[in-house]
Order: structure tokens, then C-alpha cells, then sequence
């Protein structure tokens, strides 16, 4: 998963620096719109305050500060503030896809997978072409146990956008899910050419430890631990499988 996304409000003002209608922009402004990747949330979060409690500049603007400072709590992992700022970001700009996928994100990191696919499914609506949309929204109808449903998301995405590792790993997981190993395996294999990731590797060995084939799942299980040794899940694996570290 990602920590949110930047919406189009946040970029145009962002692109306003350094001048605002010939105006010099305040400190708070070029801090809220212009720093991502502070590691100082707490400077966004003031910043964004400042700036929404000021009501200067147009709707779209208030918008904009209420998503960056939304996305600083969700770093923070307030998703409870996270979500009231991205609500409010949506009331204000509700054309912007980003500000209902946004919110979509924050409802999935606190666990509420069904008002997550209602704000996914509303970005989607917004920008059908949007794969991130819609391998989100299939991480919430995977949570749901909603197997089908996930997959048919994630053929849109890696349709979208063929070469993302991550939908392809996750597709993987709902196949195994619905035991479906032999695809899970496909889909676990071309993520692994993508994106060598150690948990890719071990939901492999898992796929492949299912279909009773222990020689390929060792393989896997011994290739997480050289990506990340002591890995717990990959020596679990081979301890199911009496193979040892």
C-alpha cells in the first residue's frame, strides 16, 4: 500500500511557488503545499491549520490544505483525523479523484474495508484509468473475503499498469485464497521477476508447499531468508516441511 495520494488541488497549489497571484506566498502556505516528504508532520499538520483557519483563496485551496494535512496524520496513523480532513477535502473539491482515494486509503488502514470500497469506487467513477484505485480497492474486497471480486480488480490494474509488482502478489494471494495455487503461482512468479521481494518468495513456497511440490517451496523459503535473514515466516516454512534454516 502507499501512504496516500497527492491530489490534483494539492499539486496546483503546490505549483503556485513561489508567488500566488503576483503575491509572495506565507510560510504556512509553501510548508503545507510544497512539503512532502518532511519528516516533521507536525510542521505540515500546523502549517495546514494555519493556512485553513486563515479562509484565504478559494475553495480548491481549502481543499488542498485539508489533504495535505490529512495525509501528515495518516503518516501519523490518525486515520480518524485523516479521514475528517479528507472528508472535508471532498466536500469542498469532490471532482478530485485523489481526495475520495485518499480517504478510501485511510478507511482501509483503520480496518473499515466497506466504506474503503465506496470511496475507492467513487475515485474510480471519477478516473476509471487509475490503477492504483482499483488494486486498493482490492486489498479492502480481500479483507472482506470477497476472493472474485479482488481479482476482478486486479486484472484491471495490472491491465492498467502491467509492470506493478504489488497487484500482481496481491492477485496471487486471492487465487490462494480461493485455492487456486497453480495461478497464484503464475501471478507469484511474475511478481518475483518484477520485484524480488522476500514475501513473494515465501507465498511462493507456501503456493508450492499446497500443491506438494516441498523441493520448489524450500527453494523459495531459503531464497526470502538470503533477501531477509530471520525472517520468521520463511523459516516457519521450511520447519513445516522438516527442512530447517
Amino acid at each position: 500500500m502507499r501512504f496516500g495520494l497527492i491530489g490534483s488541488a494539492v499539486l496546483a497549489a503546490a505549483m503556485l511557488l513561489p508567488a500566488d497571484a503576483g503575491a509572495q506566498l506565507s510560510a504556512q502556505d509553501r510548508l503545507c503545499f510544497a512539503s512532502f516528504g518532511n519528516d516533521d508532520e507536525d510542521e505540515v499538520i500546523a502549517a495546514c491549520t494555519a493556512v485553513i483557519q486563515s479562509g484565504r483563496g478559494p475553495a480548491e485551496k481549502q481543499a488542498a490544505a485539508h489533504s495535505s494535512r490529512g495525509l501528515a496524520y495518516f503518516i501519523k496513523e490518525d486515520y480518524d483525523r485523516a479521514i475528517a480532513d479528507y472528508g472535508e477535502a471532498i466536500r469542498l473539491d469532490p471532482k478530485d479523484p485523489a481526495n475520495h482515494a485518499n480517504r478510501g486509503e485511510a478507511y482501509l488502514y483503520a480496518g473499515d474495508f466497506g466504506s474503503a470500497v465506496a470511496d475507492y469506487s467513487a475515485a474510480i467513477g471519477l478516473d476509471p484509468g487509475h490503477a492504483d484505485s482499483y488494486a486498493s480497492r482490492a486489498i479492502a474486497y480481500k479483507a472482506m473475503g470477497e476472493h472474485d471480486r479482488a481479482i476482478a480488480d486486479y486484472d484491471t490494474a495490472i491491465r492498467l499498469d502491467p509492470r506493478n509488482a504489488v497487484s500482481r502478489s496481491g492477485r496471487g494471494q486471492a487465487y490462494a485464497a480461493m485455492g487456486d495455487h497453480g495461478r497464484a503461482v503464475a501471478d507469484y512468479t511474475a511478481a518475483i521477476a518484477l520485484d524480488a521481494d522476500a514475501g513473494t518468495y515465501v507465498d511462493r513456497g507456501n503456493a508450492y508447499a499446497a500443491m506438494g511440490d516441498h523441493a520448489r517451496a524450500i527453494a523459495d523459503y531459503r531464497a526470502a531468508l538470503k533477501l531477509r535473514p530471520g525472517m520468521r515466516s520463511a523459516q516457519d516454512g521450511l520447519k513445516r516441511l522438516g527442512a530447517g534454516p
